[in-house]
């Protein structure tokens, strides 16, 4: 498993677009970096990106309710 990953591995994985990921790269939403300048890309750290991926899962796990009352 590699340490860093690229923009477009993170969008396999997380299923956003390459875009909506640069944005949230630029938000520092998880620890990225641009080790060739503007000339490359942002790299991912992976362990970043996967608990940012896992806390944003769980905060939009969606339950239903019938008469107020979760199922």
């Amino acid at each position: 498993m590699k340490l860093m990953i690229s923009v477009e591995e993170a969008s396999e994985f997380t299923g956003y677009a390459p875009f909506t990921l640069r944005l949230f790269c630029r938000s520092g939403a998880f620890t990225a970096e641009k080790p060739r300048g503007n000339r490359g890309g942002w790299m991912i750290l992976r362990p970043s990106l996967e608990k940012w991926w896992a806390a944003k899962r769980r905060a939009t796990t969606n339950t239903y309710q019938q008469g107020g009352v979760k199922i």
